[in-house]
């Protein structure tokens, strides 16, 4: 019997168990403004130090849809054959409409759990339309404004966040395959995989390429990027020019990770996570400034075969690998991590799950994506 997978979106609130968990505030007024904020504000909200002129966030109208289905019966009236007929294509109508309603049937009921005395409490964000993915392990997602973009292989599936709920866009059809997608900080938005060219996607839904290979992170306050090379190489780019970029601002090619498997850029900070240079290829998560100045350096081994993805909020820093979350001060010390079995209980789901993205909204909760099968 072949497997389905169930794709699902939810807000994670993280607190100190101290100060008490505060559940995140979304709101849903349409707001076409674009602010700019300076280096004060940015510290206020972020918790984050910059060194940056200006920092500019988009926000984009907010739709409300509502999709109404209807089932109309056939004249009672006819004959009994007709009828037994009419029964059997019934049957099979519901039985082709099982994957449109699994979200329906099997939705995930999240709850709370701690995590090194933090609590993190998931709440679900749900989508109206199921999606239909090829891989649940290569998923890559951006928030742009309100809407989601989650990249699956040749298509990006498209949501809009609006009253607790996800709504389903249209879906842009791509030429070629890419593995992670990511937004400057004008919102353009870039496909990049580490075999072929990276490409900008058009407004009206076609792709430039950029002659540029390897995975590519963006800035959303800057107006530049780093290039991940597969050998674990980075180059800085901007302005379609690259220059060669190194960890722990020296000149030395030797990088302190034997292999990067993940680059983010949070606020004014890049997170690296990999196999770290240590003897053992222990995973961790480094912390740097855009000068390439380290900041923090994870103190333990992060769980998990390879990190999916980073983020940073106002207190910790959040980390996933395979079914794993773990969190970290922002010194890099350890608060706690999950196993598979607690992070299933926190996304309130009955099979592991895999964190594909964890991505830090505005309002301070933190957006995570994540697949797992369905029974």
């Amino acid at each position: 019997m072949k497997k389905k997978i169930l794709v699902s979106i939810l807000m994670l609130s993280i607190c100190s168990s101290m100060a008490g968990c505060q559940t995140a505030s979304r709101t849903d007024e349409a707001n076409d403004e674009t602010r700019v904020h300076t280096d004060t504000d940015t510290a206020n909200e972020k918790g984050i130090t910059t060194d940056t002129d200006t920092v500019i966030e988009k926000n984009s109208s907010k739709i409300d849809t509502d999709d109404v289905k209807e089932l109309q019966t056939t004249d009672t009236d006819i004959a009994e054959e007709s009828k037994l007929e009419s029964e059997a294509e019934q049957n099979t109508d519901t039985e082709n409409n099982n994957d449109d309603n699994e979200n329906k049937n099997t939705s995930p009921e999240p709850s709370s759990i701690e995590i090194g005395g933090t609590t993190v409490e998931a709440e679900l964000v749900p989508l109206d339309e199921s999606m239909k993915i090829s891989d649940k392990e290569k998923l890559d997602s951006i928030v742009v404004g309100n809407t989601v973009y989650i990249l699956d292989n040749k298509t990006i599936h498209t949501y809009t966040l609006s009253e607790g709920a996800a709504v389903k866009g249209d879906d842009i059809k791509l030429p070629s395959k890419y593995d992670k997608i990511d937004s400057d900080v004008y919102g353009n938005i870039y496909l990049s995989n580490k075999s072929f060219n990276a490409a900008i996607l058009n407004d009206d839904m076609t792709v430039s390429e950029i002659d540029l290979t390897g995975s590519l992170a963006m800035s959303k306050v800057m107006n530049f990027g780093l290039n991940c090379l597969s050998d674990g190489a980075l180059k800085k780019y901007a302005d379609s020019d690259t220059e060669d970029w190194y960890l722990g601002n020296t000149d030395d090619e030797d990088s302190p990770f034997n292999k990067i498997t993940d680059v983010e850029f949070v606020g004014n900070h890049i997170l690296v996570g990999g196999n770290f240079d240590d003897g053992k290829n222990t995973q961790r998560v480094a912390v740097y400034d855009y000068d390439g100045n380290q900041i923090a350096l994870t103190d333990n081994k992060i769980s998990g075969n390879k990190i999916n993805s980073m983020t940073e909020t106002q207190n910790s820093i959040v980390v996933t690998s395979s079914g794993s979350l773990s969190l970290w001060n922002l010194d890099g010390t350890e608060i706690g991590q999950t196993k598979s079995g607690e992070t299933a209980k926190l996304f309130g789901t009955e099979n592991p799950v895999w964190i594909t993205d964890v991505i830090s909204l505005d309002d301070g909760s933190v957006l995570a994506v994540c697949t797992t099968e369905n029974n």
